[in-house]
């Protein structure tokens, strides 16, 4: 399994992202350039054990830390799409399958069914995600894992939790150096 795009909003010191690692990548930049935030993001999003922790995102990830933009919650959005999966990963993930199109570095939305995947440019995909925002009724920031397909096995048209077991699945982890 490989990560074949990363989009991430509003999360430290990136506003807006969209990246499309390749197998192999080395990230070079100026002190405070984003290098370290886009492997939190990768963590937050993927790492099954962050949500072990009591208070897994603060006002200070939050992009300027903004909370509200216009007297709306600004939402924090990490999606990892992955690809490249094993028979027994996609059978994992079936429910959640989108076609993932190698050569333009997209999904195919609206495939009819698995037999796009025929073509040899053409691959099993899944994205999860992350959100974080501000919720008045809680009077703080409140925070979730999810599918951003719709289940198309029952029919269900809301996004789907992501369990911590399903993120262990993914066998994620991110090894912060200590300064």
């Amino acid at each position: 399994m490989r990560i074949v795009r990363i989009k991430i909003d509003n999360f430290r010191s990136i506003k807006n992202l969209i990246f499309y690692p390749e197998a192999h990548n080395i990230l070079i930049g100026q002190i405070n350039s984003g290098k370290s935030t886009l492997l939190n993001a990768l963590a937050l999003a993927l790492d099954p054990d962050i949500g072990r922790r009591s208070q897994v995102v603060e006002e200070m990830d939050f992009y300027n830390t903004k909370l509200f933009e216009e007297n709306k919650p600004v939402p924090l959005n990490i999606e990892i799409t992955l690809s490249g999966c094993s028979t027994k990963e996609q059978d994992t993930f079936l429910e959640y399958w989108e076609p993932w199109d190698n050569k333009e570095k997209k999904l195919i939305e609206n495939a009819e069914d698995i037999t796009v995947l025929d073509d040899k440019e053409k691959e099993f995909a899944f994205r999860m995600a992350f959100r974080a925002s501000y919720d008045s009724d809680e009077d703080g920031i409140t925070w979730y894992w999810y599918y951003p397909k719709y289940s198309f096995l029952d029919g269900n048209n809301e996004y789907l939790n992501c369990p911590r077991t399903e993120r262990e699945q993914i066998v994620f982890f991110y090894i912060q150096q200590e300064r």
